[in-house]
């Protein structure tokens, strides 16, 4: 009676065994290689002809090191956990924007231009003064708007940087489609791309 229910016991969890392997051998079965890549941080930065000027809708690319040509890691990560936090669809993120007015003027500004950002989670208008590739820029403080809710370390780390960096912006230079703001930092450029118009 023993050695039925030892085999017994032999056959029913081996039996049990298989059936954990079979289900082990249908995971790994489906190919992880085919799972769709999230590209929201990569951007085709090829020249495009047209007529592009300070004044065209700027989307902001990211820090770039002037001798290296890399991308900063933290425009990604901001962008990443702004998209966590919204649970939006790729399609649907917010687009980091830069509109510089050709004719706009604020009395904010002492009659001067305007521009406009929309960031992650945030927005703000400043002044600018422009003049033979060089470029002053002053955020006014009082236009800062912070979207509640969805303010990370990253995004809030991110705006910072943002912001420091276009009151330091001294020089712009169009490429093609492309806007390099340069500003103190001598290794670091903000680089922009024109928006394409739906």
């Amino acid at each position: 009676m023993k050695r039925f229910i030892v085999v017994f016991s032999l056959v029913f969890f081996s039996s049990c065994l298989s059936e954990d392997l079979a289900e082990v051998e249908e995971i790994i079965s489906e190919n992880p290689g085919e799972t769709e890549s999230l590209d929201f941080c990569e951007f085709d930065l090829a020249d495009v002809e047209g007529d592009f000027s300070l004044f065209t809708t700027w989307e902001f690319v990211g820090f770039q090191h002037v001798t290296t040509k890399k991308f900063d890691k933290l425009t990604c990560m901001a962008r990443a956990s702004d998209l966590s936090q919204k649970g939006e669809v790729l399609d649907d993120m917010q687009k980091i924007i830069l509109k510089l007015s050709e004719d706009g003027k604020s009395v904010a500004c002492g009659e001067g231009l305007t521009f406009q950002v929309e960031s992650i989670s945030a927005s703000f208008n400043g002044c600018y003064q422009e003049g033979f590739d060089g470029i002053a820029m002053h955020i006014l403080e009082e236009s800062l708007e912070f979207f509640p809710g969805f303010n990370t370390l990253p995004v809030l780390a991110f705006n910072e940087h943002l912001i420091n960096s276009l009151n330091n912006a001294k020089v712009y230079h169009i490429e093609s489609n492309k806007m390099f703001l340069y500003g103190n930092t001598a290794n670091e450029r903000l680089v922009f791309l024109a928006l394409e118009e739906d």
